[in-house]
């Protein structure tokens, strides 16, 4: 993203409680950031390039474990 890194924006999305469990799924070409992405919260990441079924596939994976998690908050 030009002029915006995305982890720094991974790790302000994960740091406001409006936005913290929002799923992220990072897609990049520098796989030289994988860990420093996940450490920062990522929720899944593929790299370029990607088919775009996995692509659909992790995203419904994502929403579904996010819709998990919310039937489990109290």
């Amino acid at each position: 993203m030009p002029g915006l890194h995305g982890i720094d924006t991974c790790r302000e999305l994960r740091s406001r409680q409006e936005t913290h469990g929002i799923p992220i799924l990072v897609l990049t070409g520098y796989t030289e950031h994988e860990r420093e992405a996940l450490d920062a919260g990522v929720d899944d990441l593929m790299t370029k390039p990607f088919r775009p079924e996995e692509l659909i596939a992790r995203a419904k994976a994502l929403l579904k474990v996010r819709h998990l998690g919310k039937d489990l908050e109290i």
